[in-house]
């Protein structure tokens, strides 16, 4: 087994957890969507957050999915296995998960960007005529796009770390 195949089998995973993610809200949705106060004390920007929070991860995993072998040939070409040996070496290996990693993040992330931004931009309150941001959906927004920039960092820099990584198991031997 390749590094190539380690990161389709991962990239792939990951797809049905987010898939899986998604329709496993759908009853919660449902039991939301149900109990829909007719007096329209429920708004459409609270709707769309949740609609948000349940289709992005179910779109994301489809496209992952599909993606996987392009995606996993991408991320690894870095690491060529040579034709005589094509068994995987411990830099590849640990590319192939730091790469799974970080795409990951970005998955678990997207979803969630997107629920916050949308209440981020639409559920400014306005306190004496100017609108106010709401301090825990703002720390929410920082967090996600953290964990986003993370794993794009993962991603964008595995050579670095596998780099780094080899680098420091070698200090004092040589």
């Amino acid at each position: 087994m390749n590094p190539t195949h380690i990161a389709l089998i991962g990239i792939r995973i990951v797809a049905i957890y987010l898939i899986a993610q998604g329709i496993s809200s759908i009853p919660g949705v449902y039991l939301f969507i149900s109990t829909y106060d007719p007096e329209g004390s429920y708004n459409t920007i609270l709707y769309g957050s949740v609609l948000i929070a349940i289709f992005s991860p179910i779109i994301i995993g489809i496209a992952l999915w599909f993606s996987a072998p392009k995606l996993s040939n991408y991320f690894i070409s870095t690491h060529p296995t040579s034709e005589n040996n094509p068994e995987l070496n411990v830099s590849q290996l640990q590319s192939a998960v730091i790469v799974l990693i970080g795409v990951y993040l970005i998955a678990v992330s997207i979803p969630a960007l997107f629920s916050v931004y949308y209440q981020l931009i639409n559920m400014t309150p306005e306190v004496n005529g100017s609108k106010t941001i709401n301090i825990s959906i703002l720390s929410n927004a920082i967090s996600v796009t953290i964990k986003l920039l993370f794993g794009v960092a993962l991603i964008l820099g595995s050579n670095f770390i596998v780099r780094g990584i080899s680098k420091l198991r070698t200090i004092g031997i040589n």
